[in-house]
């Protein structure tokens, strides 16, 4: 309790000492939080676990630090290749700022309590097409061969001219006229195998993602 004046005369408040916030924060049912805060307190939280965790317990938060999982380290790892695809930055600079930003030698060191945080400061994983791996697979081989079909009718479509064949109309459209569609089809492919790690490719992933992302 603590006494303190009004113009009531003096009254008393049940009060909290400053040094008891942090503490009293951490207790708080977030479900009867706004909305608008909610977010913040949860992550306020998380953070408290790992102060604790790593001030009572040091010598087992040594052992057994709580970082991210292996599915969160491929979202991190998505999350860096979608920066990269949008910003154009390279893949190192990337990962040096992210280290600093949140103070780790390593992406996989990242405390599990930052993640959600260090998923926004990298722009977020964005919704993809819904398409399997495969599925995309398949696609980026298909661009490749309708490409490489291309490629070989402009080679012929002059062949065409000279001898004033009737197919020529048709193979200078499909020689020039799909060039324009294929390369947005790229375009396509390209953003939706963003997440796909290069150094991680199988050999076919190997023979057909370096003509998408460098043709």
């Amino acid at each position: 309790m603590m006494t303190t004046p009004s113009k009531q005369g003096l009254q008393e408040y049940v009060c909290l000492p400053i040094s008891m916030i942090n503490g009293w924060l951490f207790g708080i049912e977030t479900s009867r939080v706004k909305p608008e805060i909610r977010a913040t307190l949860e992550q306020y939280q998380l953070e408290c676990f790992d102060v604790l965790y790593n001030h009572f317990m040091p010598k087992v938060a040594q052992q057994f630090p709580n970082t991210i999982s292996p599915e969160q380290q491929q979202q991190i790892q998505q999350a860096v290749n979608e920066r990269v695809y949008r910003t154009g930055e390279k893949h190192q600079a990337v990962y040096s700022k992210f280290h600093q930003q949140f103070k780790i030698p390593r992406y996989q060191d990242l405390p599990a309590s930052k993640f959600d945080k260090a998923i926004e400061w990298l722009g977020g994983v964005h919704s993809r097409s819904g398409l399997s791996d495969e599925d995309l697979y398949n696609l980026a081989w298909l661009y490749k061969v309708a490409d490489r079909m291309r490629h070989h009718i402009e080679l012929v479509e002059p062949a065409l001219r000279a001898i004033d064949s009737r197919f020529t109309g048709a193979f200078y459209s499909m020689a020039y006229d799909y060039k324009y569609t294929l390369r947005q089809a790229r375009k396509v492919i390209e953003r939706e195998t963003a997440h796909i790690i290069t150094s991680h490719l199988t050999t076919n992933w190997n023979k057909v993602l370096p003509i998408i992302r460098h043709n």
